[in-house]
């Protein structure tokens, strides 16, 4: 799949992982990521400081997988950052939307004090099987 016109665009700086959370996330022990992607973002009742979503927005954004944590674009600020250690089959969904495409959703009040509402965040890769079976293979071993 093609790097987003976005992404093309702007020199490869739009949905580009941060360098700050990129170096923490290869001392993490980073097991997949991509950048320049379409990002979906699903909000329903969604709340952060200062920040109200309900609907559906498209941005050109980044997914990455550690072996502590899984990290997504969000929108206006509001990135996701899920720790591994606190994901359970009864807070996170996730799977296949489509081949390419690789979704979670959870109610932000179990991963954040500050957040309330469901959130779905589909991220559209080449590598969406594969976030899938890593994130499997991760859980698993807890």
């Amino acid at each position: 799949m093609a790097k987003s016109w976005f992404w093309r665009l702007m020199d490869h700086l739009a949905g580009k992982i941060p360098e700050g959370l990129r170096t923490q996330l290869q001392s993490e022990s980073l097991i997949l990521c991509d950048e320049g992607i379409r990002v979906g973002l699903r909000f329903k009742n969604y709340k952060a400081p200062g920040q109200r979503f309900t609907g559906f927005k498209n941005i050109a954004g980044y997914g990455a997988l550690t072996q502590k944590r899984l990290v997504s674009t969000g929108y206006s600020n509001c990135d996701f950052d899920l720790p591994l250690d606190r994901i359970s089959k009864d807070n996170l969904e996730y799977g296949l939307r489509k081949p390419n495409c690789f979704y979670f959703a959870f109610e932000a009040s179990e991963f954040y004090e500050d957040r309330s509402g469901r959130a779905e965040v589909r991220l559209f890769t080449p590598k969406a099987g594969e976030f899938v079976r890593r994130l499997d293979s991760l859980l698993a071993e807890r």
